[in-house]
């Protein structure tokens, strides 16, 4: 579409499409897409969760961690348009949670998840949370990979 790769510009895009289609837009056009053992990142509405339920066998993992924790990753990452000051992250996640159904509402998917996992530390404990998971819920351990 010839726009920047911003967070802002990406969120307002997924904004105007939910206007435009509706709230699981994003996840309806992705539905057909996805086989058995696929993994939807970055699910942002509650209607797209609505669409993903739809799918047998679905279920949604909350990824979460401390605002700190969170702040100071975004910061390592340095991409364009993120935000600079914890005040500022904070007030960006805010807006990310206004409860509208064009909008993105992480707090909402967040509450309708499956189960959440804290990743508040490394890759590799992160990894072993999403292995003991898997465990118990019958699947396949796939963090057990060399890092």
């Amino acid at each position: 579409m010839g726009k920047d790769e911003k967070r802002e510009t990406m969120i307002e895009l997924g904004n105007n499409l939910r206007r435009q289609f509706g709230p699981g837009v994003l996840a309806l056009r992705l539905r057909p897409k996805l086989g058995e053992l696929d993994v939807v990142d970055s699910v942002r509405s509650p209607g797209e969760v609505e669409e993903l339920n739809k799918i047998e066998g679905f279920f949604l993992v909350g990824v979460d961690a401390p605002v700190e924790v969170r702040f100071k990753r975004s910061l390592d990452r340095g991409r364009a348009g993120d935000a600079k000051t914890l005040e500022q992250f904070i007030e960006y996640e805010n807006r990310e949670n206004v409860k509208d159904s064009a909008n993105q509402q992480l707090g909402e998917c967040m509450k309708q998840a499956d189960e959440v996992l804290v990743n508040d530390g490394t890759l590799r404990e992160l990894f072993a949370k999403i292995d003991e998971m898997l465990e118990r819920r019958g699947g396949k351990q796939w963090g057990k990979r060399a890092l």
